[in-house]
């Protein structure tokens, strides 16, 4: 019984950041998610993740996934702030391309995230789970890849 709560209650917290408006991420997420603190699915128990049908290869598939999700998930309100100052100096000399273009890349980390989060969804057959999984980690790893090219463009670009 303990393990059907803790499942419903992760999946609801992976709703609930899916389903945030942007205005909510620019603060939640800057000020309350941290990979230290952050409750996801990456902490769930080898039991739970067993009744999902995952074990070995799949447990670790998934938590590396996660894991590295909320590292990525962290630098978010970076990106929001970063993309609102770009917007404010865009607006001050419009005629700045490579400001629009800073904007456009920081608007697709972010929205990288937003898809990524939005299609993760386990499979329940665990021989599907696997190749899901390993798909999953890969594009996490070119979202954060797109993550940190957006920051590096940023430091670039905008005063500190």
């Amino acid at each position: 019984m303990k393990k059907i709560i803790f499942v419903l209650c992760s999946i609801t917290c992976l709703v609930a950041c899916q389903t945030q408006n942007t205005d909510t991420r620019d603060t939640a997420h800057a000020a309350n998610t941290t990979p230290a603190d952050s409750n996801t699915v990456a902490q769930t128990d080898k039991g739970t993740l067993n009744a999902l049908g995952l074990n070995g290869e799949g447990i670790t598939l998934q938590r590396e996934a996660i894991a590295l999700h909320d590292k990525v998930m962290a630098e978010t309100g970076k990106i929001n702030q970063l993309r609102q100052k770009a917007e404010q100096l865009l607006k001050e000399n419009p005629k700045q391309k490579e400001l629009q273009n800073l904007i456009d890349s920081l608007k697709n980390a972010d929205k990288a995230m937003i898809d990524w989060m939005r299609s993760f969804k386990i499979p329940r057959n665990p021989e599907d789970s696997i190749a899901y999984l390993k798909e999953r980690k890969n594009s996490m790893d070119r979202i954060a890849n797109q993550t940190k090219h957006a920051l590096e463009l940023a430091k670039q670009q905008l005063p500190q």
